[in-house]
């Protein structure tokens, strides 16, 4: 779910490709991941936005 998340709030946002949208979930700060549901990979509550190929792979 925090993948297709991810993918909506990037294209309103205003990316029109895969590679705008894998760009946009790497730069994204922090606290937008934790909002959005990102998972959590760490002990300290880092999130990892999802990949590029994840993106591709769930949309299509």
């Amino acid at each position: 779910m925090s993948v297709l998340l991810v993918a909506c709030s990037t294209v309103v946002a205003g990316a029109r490709s895969f590679a705008a949208i894998g760009q946009w979930a790497r730069s994204v700060p922090q606290a937008a991941l934790a909002r959005l549901g990102a998972r959590t990979v760490s002990v300290f509550g880092v999130r990892l936005a999802p990949s590029t190929a994840t993106i591709r792979r769930i949309i299509n």
